[in-house]
């Protein structure tokens, strides 16, 4: 087994993604549009460059770069020659799958669940808010798969953390309901839009039986547009405009005058610097709004949508995975804080109990060093920010006395290069640089999560 092994991400185009020269994704991927990779590959420049995935799923599944493909260096404690590899090859013909990668490493086992990645990772460059939606919990998604419901394409649940990679905009989880209600007595559209009957007893009602209730509001065949005009109006003219009313207003623009732009009034808004996360459990409405983001998830490809978007929308599935799973989580309990493990690496580990996965980030300043070690999981590693005077020196966790291990260098490590981390395997990354910086994100399963 090699130390590290080269991956080829893949990118989506949503409309709702930024344009190349704005995209972190485009960014991230342009070096490997130089490559003639795969037959029929048909990227569109000039359209928006909106997700970078590395992963497994079939959905889009990423494949490894023969090693030829970069400058890489092996070596051995015993001294023995180097092997210099090209940047010139051409490998159309063969492309070895990531899972199949996978397949190799784990021939030995008889365990075909540690064949399996059970992680998803993402980078996601945002222009416009994406749709308002959910991922079911592994019963449901479970029993949807198995009724063929469109919008689930594996029986998997998709717990997922965003990391913040610019300043950026999410909606996730519903406001207090004493919260909610008071914009309903500042903003007289958004009073009709919840209803006379809905306004006057939500001071003593049920909070769940009321959320369900104001969702159904949003759900119902009729058209306030009337209502959303005369607020965006208004809101437009306010000059010092709080949060909320500022979303209220990009919603607008981005989507016109629906029903749902007033979830502005009813969901959390979370406005994160770089470096702050959040975490989403199943069964947890939300919407990503601007930004760049990493986002590491479970394996699943699975969403139900229900509003601000042409897509499919399920709104009464919606509405019973609600009915059924309906948390009233605060605010604050979204937020996950990295923990320092060194001077240059931070932790990220939702703890709630569906997650599966951990998350590191690594930055190296001007002349700094230090050591990662991954863990009893594969490790999968993208490249945000790299120079010229960056090298990687890998060791396998060996303490064998005959069998020495086998050390491999990379000194050619280019933003948007992506790698797959063996288990217990020493990273050292040296910066070398006088003035620029390095930045990696690493992620991988929880091993306790392995069946």
């Amino acid at each position: 087994m090699e130390c590290v092994y080269r991956l080829l991400p893949t990118v989506n185009q949503y409309d709702w993604g930024k344009s190349s020269e704005n995209s972190l994704v485009y960014q991230l991927f342009k070096n490997y549009l130089k490559l003639k990779l795969v037959k029929g590959w048909n990227l569109d420049v000039s359209a928006p460059f909106s997700e970078l995935w590395l992963g497994t799923h079939p959905s889009s599944p990423s494949s490894v770069l023969p090693s030829c493909e970069r400058d890489v260096t092996l070596d051995t404690y015993e001294g023995s020659p180097g092997h210099q590899c090209s940047d010139s090859c051409s490998f159309q013909s063969s492309v070895l799958s990531f899972q199949e990668l996978l397949n190799q490493m784990h021939s030995d086992s008889a365990d075909s669940e540690s064949r399996n990645l059970n992680i998803l990772f993402k980078v996601l460059s945002i222009q416009k808010p994406l749709s308002i939606q959910m991922h079911p919990d592994d019963k449901s998604a479970a029993e949807l798969f198995s009724a063929r419901h469109p919008g689930i394409v594996d029986n998997s649940s998709k717990p997922e953390m965003c990391i913040a990679l610019s300043k950026f905009k999410a909606m996730c989880g519903f406001r207090e309901i004493p919260e909610i209600f008071k914009f309903s007595e500042k903003y007289d559209e958004f009073k009709t839009f919840l209803g006379k009957e809905l306004t006057s007893r939500y001071s003593h009602s049920d909070p769940k039986t009321l959320y369900i209730e104001i969702l159904k509001r949003f759900f119902s065949s009729e058209n306030h547009s009337e209502l959303v005009e005369k607020l965006a109006t208004k809101l437009k003219g306010v000059r010092d405009q709080e949060p909320a009313e500022t979303l209220f207003i990009e919603l607008y623009n981005a989507y016109g005058p629906d029903n749902c732009i007033f979830f502005a009034f009813v969901l959390n808004f979370f406005e994160l610097e770089p470096g702050q996360a959040l975490f989403i459990p199943p069964n947890t409405m939300h919407s990503y709004v601007s930004g760049d983001c990493v986002e590491i998830m479970k394996c699943s490809d699975n969403v139900i949508r229900c509003g601000l978007t042409p897509k499919l929308k399920d709104t009464k599935l919606c509405l019973r995975l609600l009915e059924e799973n309906l948390k009233n989580t605060p605010a604050k309990e979204f937020y996950v804080t990295g923990l320092k493990i060194s001077d240059y690496i931070l932790k990220y580990e939702p703890q709630d109990p569906v997650c599966n996965f951990i998350t590191w980030s690594f930055s190296l300043g001007p002349g700094d060093q230090d050591t990662f070690v991954s863990s009893n999981e594969p490790c999968l590693c993208i490249v945000l920010d790299s120079n010229t005077e960056v090298k990687f020196r890998l060791n396998p966790c060996s303490n064998s006395a005959t069998s020495p291990p086998q050390e491999t260098f990379i000194s050619n490590v280019e933003i948007g290069d992506c790698f797959l981390l063996p288990p217990l395997t020493a990273l050292n990354v040296r910066n070398g640089h006088e003035v620029h910086d390095f930045k990696m994100y690493i992620s991988s399963e929880k091993s306790s999560n392995k069946v």
